[in-house]
């Protein structure tokens, strides 16, 4: 007989804890921050018991589930859903989840930044969009991903080129192009037009950086000299005498 009393209890509790829980909607705040559950979204927007809405970011480590790898363990960090084993160096995938730099105007990438403006994450998660520091090296890219101008320096979230700067600023061409940037092999100009840089762009895998075409006697460039007179390429520059000035034919050893 106290055994069955003991367990018509119990049958009594459960359905008082169930009503308790289920009394407050889905969006209440009291649900969408409290509940134990995997989260959908990073992101919340819920309903606080003064009926204002509000919204946030879930607490860093904060399990949430990751649509994309469902089974595999995930947390929330910094407003993203981050499956856990993508934290660190994995054999087992390729997928790497998108990280947003910091808001910080500072760009992080290697080569040109292929554009002045950028996504970034505040302390809180919340994204932003904000431009890069006035003077940051970069190449401007259209929508297709190709380039679209010579190089330049970021102000106030646009590309200018080097060319638009060079009457103020008479160093430009050689600021824009440091030699860290010098990635990209010698190219040959078999052209028949005038070069009016002496500089390319080539991308390697996700990133822009330049090269020099070959100081030969194919690579002819303008001197912007009022007699109208032509150059030839040397390392970047336009100077008067093809081959960098050297007598090729001098510079042949005798056989």
């Amino acid at each position: 007989m106290i055994i069955v009393t003991q367990i018509f209890a119990v049958a009594l509790v459960l359905p008082c804890v169930c009503i308790a829980w289920h009394r407050y909607p889905s969006w209440s705040c009291k649900v969408v921050l409290h509940s134990n559950q995997r989260k959908t979204n990073c992101i919340y927007r819920c309903l606080s018991d003064n009926g204002q809405w509000k919204q946030g970011t879930h607490s860093d480590g904060t399990p949430c589930l990751d649509r994309r790898s469902p089974g595999r363990h995930a947390e929330c960090i910094r407003g993203l859903c981050i499956v856990k084993e993508d934290t660190g160096p994995s054999f087992n995938t390729t997928h790497h989840p998108q990280v947003l730099p910091a808001c910080d105007g500072q760009y992080h990438g290697k080569g040109y930044a292929p554009t002045c403006r950028y996504t970034c994450a505040n302390h809180d998660g919340t994204r932003r969009t904000m431009t890069y520091l006035y003077g940051t090296p970069c190449l401007p890219i259209d929508q297709y991903g190709k380039r679209a101008g010579n190089a330049g320096i970021c102000d106030r979230g646009r590309c200018i080129q080097y060319d638009e700067l060079v009457s103020k600023f008479p160093t430009i061409e050689k600021k824009v192009h440091p030699a860290i940037y010098n990635r990209c092999p010698e190219k040959d100009h078999y052209g028949r037009n005038t070069l009016f840089s002496c500089y390319y762009y080539c991308k390697d895998k996700d990133w822009w950086f330049y090269g020099y075409y070959s100081s030969s006697v194919n690579s002819a460039c303008e001197l912007f000299r009022p007699d109208h007179r032509l150059g030839w390429c040397c390392k970047g520059s336009c100077i008067t005498q093809p081959n960098c000035g050297q007598n090729v034919e001098n510079s042949i050893p005798a056989q």
